[in-house]
């Protein structure tokens, strides 16, 4: 049995769910090491990154302007364009993917 669960592990695929963990064919865990991209490598610019990060805590439109000391509208056209970029067409949808790339950490280390 060793023999063989050595020879399926090690020929064994993975699936990943962008959880750190990737689940083999044996049903064995393995960690993953997942790297943020840098900021230049994203299809956003800094501050729409900022903004989509500031989404995925949970904040509303009013909330990231008066953060941002940015007008209403503005917090939205940024959105606007973020959806367009990346293809999505809601918070939820831009949430995941900046969860995704690692990017809900702190901004300071970014870049």
């Amino acid at each position: 049995m060793a023999i063989h669960r050595a020879r399926f592990h090690s020929l064994s695929l993975s699936t990943s769910s962008g959880s750190g963990v990737e689940r083999t064919l044996d049903g064995e865990d393995q960690r993953t090491t997942s790297r943020r991209p840098k900021i230049e490598d994203l299809p956003l610019s800094a501050r729409q990154i900022e903004v989509g990060r500031l989404v995925a805590t949970g904040l509303t439109n009013a909330a990231i302007a008066e953060r941002l000391g940015i007008s209403h509208r503005t917090v939205t056209s940024h959105l606007d364009h973020i959806y367009a970029r990346l293809g999505i067409g809601s918070r939820a949808a831009l949430a995941r993917w900046i969860a995704e790339r690692g990017l809900l950490g702190d901004s300071d280390d970014q870049g």
